[in-house]
């Protein structure tokens, strides 16, 4: 199976840590699957990033959050379409709308949806 990590809105706090302690592990466990993982260009490569195995790839994107907004609904499917990605997983709250695959996205904070 191959799956794209949508981390682009791991810029910092929460996400960042998610990102750094969840890729290592989910590359392990499904190690006869293939990851795409989109990140930030700001975002740091944590300790442990350097020995990803190798059915993982990192891409880093310069974006804002508008840009970031306008990439998950407009180019990411297209991009899901040419990679042929299986699973797109999303860690923080947006899903693509025209992903012309399955989707998961993490909703990890509650709170702010509560009046």
């Amino acid at each position: 199976m191959k799956i794209l990590i949508n981390g682009l809105s791991a810029v910092m706090g929460g996400g960042v840590t998610f990102l750094a302690e969840f890729v290592p592990q989910i590359a392990r466990v499904g190690r006869f699957d293939e990851f795409v993982v989109l990140v930030n260009r700001s975002f740091a490569p944590p300790p442990g990033w350097q020995d990803l195995p190798p059915n993982v790839s990192v891409r880093r994107y310069r974006m804002g959050i508008a840009g970031r907004l306008l990439f998950e609904q407009a180019i990411l499917p297209l991009l899901v379409r040419r990679e042929g990605i299986d699973l797109l997983f999303s860690i923080a709250d947006v899903g693509s709308l025209l992903a012309p695959c399955s989707q998961v996205v993490a909703v990890r904070n509650f709170n702010i949806y509560h009046p």
